[in-house]
C-alpha cells in the first residue's frame, strides 16, 4: 500500500490519537465509539464509572504506559495499532495463563490491538503497522514480540488482536493455546 507512514505514539501526537478515536475509528460502530481510547488492557474495571476514558488515555501517554503506533494516509491518520511493554498491560498481567513464570526477567513488547478506519480495512494496514512494530523494537533488546488471535473469525470488531494467520506470514508461532486464543510469539535475537 502506497503512502502510509508510521509514526510512534508521542505526547506530540495526542491531538491526532484523540481526534482519531473521537471522530474516526467508530463510525460504525456505537457500541464501541463511546470513548473506546484503547485503555482496556491498562486497566482492570473499565466499567468503573469514575474513569475519565480520555483523560485516563492522556495520563497514560504521558506517562509512556500507552504505547503504540498510528497510521497516516495524506496526513490522515488510519489505524492505530496498540503495541508495548507487556509488564503496562494490567489486563496481560492479571491473567494467570498469560505469564511466563519461567521468563520473568525477558522484556516483552504485547501487541493488544489494530483499529482501522472503516474505508481503510482490509487494504493491509495492520501489516504495514506489523511490519514496522517489528523492525523498530528489533534493535532495543526485547526477547520477542507476543500477540494474542482469538480463535473464532469474525468481523473487525472480533479479531481486534490481529488474525493467526497473518502473524504466521511475519514468522510468529504458537507459544500456548487457550481456550479462545493463542498466545503467538516472534523472537528477536
Amino acid at each position: 500500500m502506497e503512502n502510509i507512514e508510521v509514526k510512534i505514539l508521542s505526547e506530540e501526537l495526542i491531538n491526532d490519537y484523540l481526534n482519531y478515536f473521537e471522530n474516526k475509528e467508530f463510525s460504525n460502530n456505537n457500541e464501541w465509539g463511546s470513548g473506546c481510547y484503547c485503555i482496556h488492557y491498562h486497566i482492570l474495571n473499565d466499567n468503573d464509572i469514575k474513569i475519565n476514558r480520555k483523560n485516563t488515555a492522556i495520563e497514560l501517554i504521558k506517562n509512556k504506559t500507552l504505547c503504540g503506533y498510528l497510521a497516516y494516509k495524506n496526513g490522515n491518520v488510519i489505524g492505530w495499532c496498540n503495541a508495548g511493554e507487556k509488564t503496562s498491560f494490567k489486563r496481560l498481567n492479571d491473567r494467570q495463563e498469560l505469564l511466563d513464570l519461567n521468563n520473568k526477567n525477558q522484556k516483552i513488547i504485547s501487541i493488544v490491538c489494530y483499529l482501522i478506519i472503516p474505508e481503510m480495512r482490509g487494504k493491509g494496514v495492520s501489516k504495514i503497522l506489523l511490519e514496522n512494530i517489528c523492525l523498530d523494537v528489533k534493535n532495543k533488546r526485547y526477547s520477542y514480540i507476543e500477540v494474542y488471535p482469538s480463535k473464532k473469525e469474525g468481523n473487525c470488531f472480533e479479531i481486534y488482536h490481529g488474525t493467526k494467520k497473518m502473524y504466521e506470514k511475519y514468522g510468529f508461532t504458537v507459544y500456548k493455546e487457550l481456550e479462545n486464543e493463542y498466545i503467538m510469539r516472534k523472537e528477536l535475537n
